[in-house]
């Protein structure tokens, strides 16, 4: 199964702290597991601190930026990781 893996090697000076920070404010308003809706139409946080069981499920189209941790994501026969 092909597979790419995108990890924070070499990053720009400062980008871990912004990153931290950004991880720190979306905490305050996803303050527990699950998912959690804004103020803003269709945009939902979702938290999760320890590995999940697998989802097998179909999406609409989404952004998903991945703040604190790694994500997995299986499309066919591909794997997308990514790591921080």
């Amino acid at each position: 199964m092909p597979s790419s893996t995108f990890a924070n090697a070499q990053l720009p000076d400062g980008i871990d702290l912004r990153r931290a920070e950004l991880a720190t404010l979306i905490k305050g308003f996803a303050p527990g597991f699950g998912v959690h809706a804004t103020a803003i139409q269709d945009l939902h946080l979702i938290r999760s601190d320890h590995p999940t069981e697998d989802l097998h499920q179909v999406h609409k189209p989404a952004l998903c930026v991945v703040i604190d941790g790694r994500k997995e994501v299986r499309l066919a026969n591909e794997t997308y990781i990514t790591i921080l």
